[in-house]
């Protein structure tokens, strides 16, 4: 034991006995006050920054402060020897955590838990707790109180958001918690509702394992609970809602515990029936929310990744066009924007080369669906003279939905045998096409021709990866179809497809 002499009272640390495991933000030792009182003494880490002050401006204002389900704060300051942030703690009898690995918990108690620390974060007033989780539930004198507020902060305060992100707990924390969002107090509703559904059935809301599962689990799934009392499952539901103004507050929810605490049973036949049926229309509601906001964020996936497409076609643009200007000084080089398109074009002689950037925009999944391929956006490349040309798709896509997207040329033909007359000439006038390899707009075309095997509309050579180490391969060959429609020789391919098609393997 050693003496340790804070802002208000002097109090012993046993340096060698710690109190639970320790946290990121710190650890709390064994501690006595000078009259014996038995204390927890918490030593926040030197290399936690800002957290360490948030923690003490919390200990600040709860300093002293009579509060039910709150650990009492009984002083705080810094270590003179350890020069480390301290605060200090009434020492509570066990945690929740060891509650519920004593056994299973009934749902009368699960109740009274839940509620005590919904107020709990009503004595919390402003302050945001962000990290509610068994461990930091204790038992003291009887009633359940809410402690370590490593990483809360107020309602209205900024937040360091990656700091938040490493330090979170991912059975319990809500999905705004995954994507930076700014926390409020409906993110501490969201994991008391997590820690419920854990007391009601044994098992954390979702089951992860790994980092990456409970981000989807929180952000797209919902979980089961049907063995929960209707009257009760509808506010959990509620509570897990994945949009942060769906969820009730503590005020709300420590009302409607307090109500089903004094009526168990419910409050009747009709009750109950309109009980569960108001439980089946928060699941729906729930469930529907989690998959419009899955959607949202795979759309908002979509628009960064086609951001950063972008970024990797212009350089490829910059490059072939560059090549151009050195190789062929006499040519008209231009970069032209047009609505939302950008247009890079070269002119020498009777021959054109042409390629847009942002033509497409951002694809939805569903145009390429049935095929293999999930395509972000798409651009186009044609060359050609007054007598032919020839153009291709640039897709920056996954064409074995393996996770791999990379920007990829794809031209297209037309199987004109089986196609009848009216069909074939609709067909041939939509696409302007004769007997050249060409592109095609996302849909239903594209999609056909990313299978294996001949159909109306099929691949004219194999998909050929364009960035990185082909970039080469890709403006040789564009500057060389270009010295074609220069010179007269750009002709029809001899045969279609154009080569052997394999299957598809950019590797």
């Amino acid at each position: 034991m050693r003496k340790l002499t804070l802002t208000f009272h002097e109090w012993q640390i046993d340096e060698a006995t710690q109190l639970g495991r320790a946290g990121g933000f710190g650890s709390v030792f064994v501690g006595s006050g000078t009259d014996g009182q038995a204390v927890a003494i918490k030593l926040i880490n030197l290399d936690v920054g800002d957290a360490a002050q948030r923690e003490l401006e919390f200990a600040k204002a709860f300093v002293g402060r009579r509060t039910q389900n709150i650990i009492p704060i009984l002083d705080f300051g810094v270590d003179t020897i350890t020069k480390r942030s301290c605060i200090v703690m009434a020492r509570a009898e066990e945690s929740l955590r060891d509650t519920i690995a004593k056994g299973p918990i009934n749902q009368s108690e699960a109740i009274n838990i839940v509620s005590q620390i919904a107020r709990g974060l009503l004595e919390a007033d402003d302050w945001i707790h962000r990290d509610l989780k068994p461990e930091n539930i204790l038992k003291l004198d009887a009633f359940w109180r809410i402690a370590d507020f490593g990483i809360a902060r107020m309602a209205e305060a900024s937040t360091a958001t990656l700091t938040f992100k490493d330090a979170l707990s991912p059975q319990y924390a809500a999905p705004e918690q995954w994507t930076g969002i700014t926390a409020a107090h409906s993110t501490d509703i969201y994991a008391l509702g997590g820690i419920a559904i854990e007391l009601l059935t044994g098992s954390p809301p979702f089951p992860g394992p790994e980092i990456e599962d409970y981000a989807r689990q929180h952000q797209s799934e919902m979980p089961t609970i049907d063995a929960i009392a209707p009257y009760l499952r509808a506010l959990i539901f509620r509570m897990v809602a994945k949009p942060m103004v769906a969820r009730p507050t503590a005020e709300k929810v420590f009302a409607e515990l307090q109500y089903f605490n004094a009526h168990p049973q419910g409050s009747g036949a009709g009750a109950n029936k309109l009980a569960a049926v108001s439980a089946v229309i928060a699941e729906r509601t729930a469930r529907a929310e989690a998959i419009e906001l899955a959607r949202i964020a795979r759309l908002e996936q979509r628009r960064a990744l086609g951001e950063h497409a972008s970024s990797i076609l212009l350089g490829v643009a910059e490059r072939l066009f560059a090549e151009i200007t050195q190789h062929a000084p006499a040519a008209k080089v231009s970069k032209n924007r047009q609505g939302h398109v950008t247009v890079y074009e070269a002119t020498l002689g009777p021959g054109t080369i042409r390629l847009t950037l942002g033509n497409f925009g951002i694809i939805a999944p569903e145009v390429f669906d049935g095929s293999n391929w999930d395509v972000i956006c798409g651009d186009i490349i044609l060359i050609g003279n007054s007598t032919y040309s020839r153009s291709a798709s640039l897709w920056y896509a996954d064409i074995q939905k393996n996770g791999n997207f990379e920007w990829i040329e794809a031209a297209y033909w037309m199987l004109r045998q089986g196609i009848p007359a009216a069909q074939r000439d609709k067909l041939m006038l939509a696409k302007q096409i004769a007997n050249e390899p060409c592109s095609l707009p996302p849909g239903h075309e594209a999609a056909q021709a990313a299978f294996q095997g001949m159909r109306a509309w099929n691949l004219a050579y194999n998909p050929r990866p364009i960035e990185g180490p082909a970039t080469d391969d890709f403006c040789q060959r564009w500057m060389d179809y270009f010295a074609q429609a220069v010179d007269g020789s750009l002709r029809p391919p001899s045969r279609f497809p154009e080569e052997a098609l394999r299957p598809l393997n950019l590797g």
